[in-house]
Protein backbone atom coordinates (compact mmCIF):
# COMPACT_ATOMS: atom_id res chain seq x y z
CA UNK A 1 0.00 0.00 0.00
CA UNK A 2 1.13 3.66 -0.88
CA UNK A 3 0.34 7.13 0.26
CA UNK A 4 0.84 9.83 -1.41
CA UNK A 5 0.77 13.71 -0.40
CA UNK A 6 2.03 16.67 -1.01
CA UNK A 7 4.49 18.37 1.72
CA UNK A 8 5.00 22.19 -0.06
CA UNK A 9 4.03 23.77 -2.75
CA UNK A 10 5.26 27.12 -3.87
CA UNK A 11 4.72 28.60 -7.12
CA UNK A 12 7.10 31.93 -7.71
CA UNK A 13 6.46 34.75 -10.36
CA UNK A 14 8.59 37.10 -12.52
CA UNK A 15 6.10 39.15 -14.50
CA UNK A 16 7.44 40.51 -17.68
CA UNK A 17 5.42 43.37 -19.48
CA UNK A 18 4.94 42.84 -23.48
CA UNK A 19 4.52 45.80 -25.51
CA UNK A 20 4.21 43.73 -28.85
CA UNK A 21 0.75 43.73 -28.32
CA UNK A 22 0.83 39.79 -28.12
CA UNK A 23 -1.20 37.24 -25.97
CA UNK A 24 -0.67 36.60 -22.25
CA UNK A 25 1.56 33.43 -21.85
CA UNK A 26 1.92 31.69 -18.62
CA UNK A 27 4.93 29.49 -19.15
CA UNK A 28 5.98 26.98 -16.39
CA UNK A 29 9.23 25.55 -15.29
CA UNK A 30 9.78 22.74 -12.14
CA UNK A 31 12.35 24.61 -9.44
CA UNK A 32 15.32 23.30 -9.00
CA UNK A 33 14.56 22.60 -5.26
CA UNK A 34 11.77 20.03 -6.12
CA UNK A 35 12.16 16.78 -4.52
CA UNK A 36 10.41 13.56 -3.85
CA UNK A 37 10.80 11.73 -0.40
CA UNK A 38 9.81 8.14 -0.22
CA UNK A 39 9.71 6.58 2.70
CA UNK A 40 9.41 2.56 3.55
CA UNK A 41 8.28 1.66 6.65
CA UNK A 42 6.57 -1.28 8.72
CA UNK A 43 2.87 -0.89 9.54
CA UNK A 44 2.16 0.70 12.59
CA UNK A 45 6.25 0.58 13.23
CA UNK A 46 8.96 2.44 12.16
CA UNK A 47 10.78 4.03 9.32
CA UNK A 48 12.95 1.40 7.48
CA UNK A 49 14.68 3.22 5.00
CA UNK A 50 13.84 6.33 2.66
CA UNK A 51 15.29 7.67 -0.34
CA UNK A 52 14.49 11.44 -1.67
CA UNK A 53 15.36 12.37 -5.23
CA UNK A 54 15.36 15.56 -7.29
CA UNK A 55 11.79 16.15 -9.44
CA UNK A 56 13.32 18.85 -11.85
CA UNK A 57 15.99 16.41 -13.55
CA UNK A 58 14.07 15.38 -16.93
CA UNK A 59 11.22 17.78 -16.35
CA UNK A 60 9.57 20.03 -19.35
CA UNK A 61 9.10 24.10 -19.81
CA UNK A 62 5.38 24.05 -21.08
CA UNK A 63 2.94 27.60 -22.28
CA UNK A 64 0.05 28.29 -22.12
CA UNK A 65 -2.21 31.03 -22.88
CA UNK A 66 -3.29 33.34 -19.82
CA UNK A 67 -6.63 34.43 -21.21
CA UNK A 68 -7.30 30.61 -21.76
CA UNK A 69 -6.10 29.25 -18.93
CA UNK A 70 -8.97 30.48 -16.37
CA UNK A 71 -11.41 29.10 -18.81
CA UNK A 72 -11.36 24.87 -18.44
CA UNK A 73 -9.82 22.91 -15.80
CA UNK A 74 -9.25 19.88 -17.40
CA UNK A 75 -8.00 21.29 -20.68
CA UNK A 76 -4.70 22.36 -19.71
CA UNK A 77 -4.34 19.56 -16.89
CA UNK A 78 -2.53 17.52 -20.01
CA UNK A 79 -0.13 20.33 -20.93
CA UNK A 80 0.74 20.65 -17.27
CA UNK A 81 1.54 16.97 -16.66
CA UNK A 82 3.84 17.22 -18.92
CA UNK A 83 6.33 19.46 -17.56
CA UNK A 84 6.54 16.66 -14.35
CA UNK A 85 9.14 14.05 -15.65
CA UNK A 86 8.13 10.87 -17.14
CA UNK A 87 10.26 9.21 -14.15
CA UNK A 88 8.36 10.75 -11.08
CA UNK A 89 7.73 7.91 -9.36
CA UNK A 90 3.49 8.57 -8.75
CA UNK A 91 0.83 6.86 -10.15
CA UNK A 92 -2.47 8.68 -12.56
CA UNK A 93 -4.33 9.37 -9.82
CA UNK A 94 -1.56 11.48 -7.68
CA UNK A 95 -0.26 12.78 -10.93
CA UNK A 96 -4.12 14.48 -11.62
CA UNK A 97 -4.12 15.87 -7.70
CA UNK A 98 -0.68 17.22 -8.08
CA UNK A 99 -1.54 19.19 -11.57
CA UNK A 100 -4.74 20.01 -9.91
CA UNK A 101 -3.32 21.75 -7.28
CA UNK A 102 -0.91 23.61 -9.39
CA UNK A 103 -3.72 24.99 -11.73
CA UNK A 104 -5.47 25.99 -8.94
CA UNK A 105 -2.62 27.85 -7.51
CA UNK A 106 -1.80 29.57 -10.37
CA UNK A 107 -4.96 30.84 -11.26
CA UNK A 108 -5.63 32.53 -7.75
CA UNK A 109 -2.48 34.05 -8.27
CA UNK A 110 -2.81 35.37 -11.65
CA UNK A 111 -6.58 36.57 -9.92
CA UNK A 112 -4.92 38.48 -6.93
CA UNK A 113 -2.27 40.10 -9.79
CA UNK A 114 -5.04 40.79 -12.48
CA UNK A 115 -7.41 42.44 -9.59
CA UNK A 116 -4.21 44.31 -7.86
CA UNK A 117 -3.41 45.94 -11.37
CA UNK A 118 -6.87 46.79 -12.26
CA UNK A 119 -7.49 48.51 -9.20
CA UNK A 120 -4.21 50.62 -9.07
CA UNK A 121 -3.37 51.33 -12.85
CA UNK A 122 -7.49 50.64 -14.54
CA UNK A 123 -5.91 48.29 -17.10
CA UNK A 124 -4.16 44.77 -17.18
CA UNK A 125 -1.26 44.94 -20.49
CA UNK A 126 0.18 41.86 -22.05
CA UNK A 127 2.76 39.80 -20.11
CA UNK A 128 4.76 37.24 -19.80
CA UNK A 129 4.69 34.63 -16.58
CA UNK A 130 7.58 32.87 -15.57
CA UNK A 131 6.33 30.67 -12.91
CA UNK A 132 8.78 28.39 -11.27
CA UNK A 133 6.72 25.33 -9.67
CA UNK A 134 8.75 24.00 -6.17
CA UNK A 135 7.12 20.90 -5.00
CA UNK A 136 8.19 18.69 -2.29
CA UNK A 137 6.01 15.76 -2.10
CA UNK A 138 6.14 12.65 -0.13
CA UNK A 139 5.17 8.62 -0.95
CA UNK A 140 4.75 6.44 2.01
CA UNK A 141 5.25 3.01 1.27
CA UNK A 142 3.95 0.41 3.89
CA UNK A 143 5.92 -3.26 3.91
CA UNK A 144 4.86 -6.56 5.29
CA UNK A 145 7.17 -8.27 8.44
CA UNK A 146 9.06 -9.98 5.93
CA UNK A 147 10.25 -7.38 2.90
CA UNK A 148 11.93 -6.73 0.03
CA UNK A 149 15.50 -5.35 1.15
CA UNK A 150 14.84 -1.77 0.08
CA UNK A 151 17.33 -0.94 -1.25
CA UNK A 152 16.91 -3.83 -4.07
CA UNK A 153 14.25 -1.16 -5.12
CA UNK A 154 16.00 1.97 -5.11
CA UNK A 155 18.53 0.54 -6.65
CA UNK A 156 16.27 -0.73 -10.14
CA UNK A 157 17.95 0.01 -13.57
CA UNK A 158 14.97 2.44 -15.13
CA UNK A 159 14.57 4.35 -18.74
CA UNK A 160 12.70 3.85 -21.63
CA UNK A 161 11.26 0.53 -22.65
CA UNK A 162 13.23 1.11 -25.97
CA UNK A 163 16.69 1.11 -24.03
CA UNK A 164 16.04 -2.32 -22.64
CA UNK A 165 15.66 -4.12 -25.63
CA UNK A 166 19.33 -4.83 -27.09
CA UNK A 167 19.70 -2.93 -30.23
CA UNK A 168 17.27 -1.12 -30.12
CA UNK A 169 14.61 -3.05 -31.55
CA UNK A 170 11.29 -1.35 -32.14
CA UNK A 171 9.59 -4.84 -32.87
CA UNK A 172 9.11 -5.35 -28.88
CA UNK A 173 7.55 -2.31 -27.73
CA UNK A 174 5.07 -2.13 -31.32
CA UNK A 175 3.31 -5.83 -30.34
CA UNK A 176 0.84 -5.93 -28.00
CA UNK A 177 3.08 -5.32 -24.77
CA UNK A 178 1.54 -3.71 -20.80
CA UNK A 179 2.23 -3.67 -17.75
CA UNK A 180 1.64 -7.05 -16.18
CA UNK A 181 0.40 -5.20 -12.47
CA UNK A 182 -1.99 -2.02 -14.10
CA UNK A 183 -2.59 -3.76 -17.55
CA UNK A 184 -1.98 -0.02 -19.41
CA UNK A 185 -0.10 -0.28 -22.41
CA UNK A 186 3.43 0.16 -22.28
CA UNK A 187 5.29 2.24 -25.39
CA UNK A 188 8.69 2.19 -26.54
CA UNK A 189 8.46 5.71 -24.89
CA UNK A 190 7.38 4.78 -21.82
CA UNK A 191 9.31 5.20 -18.46
CA UNK A 192 9.95 1.89 -17.06
CA UNK A 193 11.86 0.19 -14.58
CA UNK A 194 13.45 -3.28 -15.20
CA UNK A 195 13.92 -5.63 -12.82
CA UNK A 196 16.84 -8.54 -12.62
CA UNK A 197 14.82 -11.12 -14.03
CA UNK A 198 14.62 -8.31 -17.39
CA UNK A 199 10.95 -7.89 -17.00
CA UNK A 200 9.80 -4.11 -16.98
CA UNK A 201 6.88 -2.26 -15.55
CA UNK A 202 5.57 1.20 -14.91
CA UNK A 203 8.16 2.16 -12.40
CA UNK A 204 5.67 3.19 -9.69
CA UNK A 205 3.99 0.20 -10.63
CA UNK A 206 6.53 -2.17 -9.52
CA UNK A 207 8.25 -0.17 -6.62
CA UNK A 208 4.31 -0.07 -4.77
CA UNK A 209 4.06 -3.97 -5.92
CA UNK A 210 7.37 -5.06 -4.16
CA UNK A 211 6.02 -3.28 -0.77
CA UNK A 212 3.68 -5.82 -0.75
CA UNK A 213 5.73 -8.74 -2.25
CA UNK A 214 9.19 -9.66 -3.21
CA UNK A 215 8.65 -11.70 -5.60
CA UNK A 216 8.41 -10.45 -9.83
CA UNK A 217 4.24 -10.68 -10.37
CA UNK A 218 5.49 -12.40 -13.84
CA UNK A 219 8.39 -15.05 -13.42
CA UNK A 220 7.96 -14.89 -9.59
CA UNK A 221 11.59 -14.06 -9.43
CA UNK A 222 12.69 -13.38 -5.88
CA UNK A 223 14.11 -10.24 -4.72
CA UNK A 224 16.37 -10.17 -1.36
CA UNK A 225 14.27 -9.63 1.61
CA UNK A 226 14.56 -8.75 5.30
CA UNK A 227 13.16 -10.36 8.19
CA UNK A 228 11.97 -7.85 11.20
Amino acid sequence: MAVWYTRDLKLRHEVVELSDGSSSIIRFTIHPNSTHLERWMIKGSHIVSQNETQIAEGSKVVEVDEDQFGSNLETYSTTISNMLPSSLRIDSWARQCLVKKIIIEARLDLLHYSLYNAYNYGSVGSRLWMTSVEIHMCTIYELEKEHVLVQSIVDLEEGRVIDFVEGGDHGYCESSCCCAICLEEISAQTHVACMPCFHVFHNYCIVQWLSMSHHCPICRFEMPTVTN
